[in-house]
């Protein structure tokens, strides 16, 4: 069962938007095997 965590309901579009205003990169999709990859990418030095 999933447990009950709080979040900011906004998903992976969410994600996306953070990555970016800390000079990131965000990629999301399905995988060839059935399942799916999210790939998160900040800088070392974003603030």
């Amino acid at each position: 069962p999933s447990l009950p965590l709080p979040g900011s309901h906004q998903g992976l579009i969410g994600l996306k938007e953070r990555a970016e205003l800390l000079g990131g990169t965000f990629e999301s999709g399905p995988t060839g095997g059935g399942g799916y990859e999210v790939t998160l990418r900040i800088p070392a030095h974003a603030n």
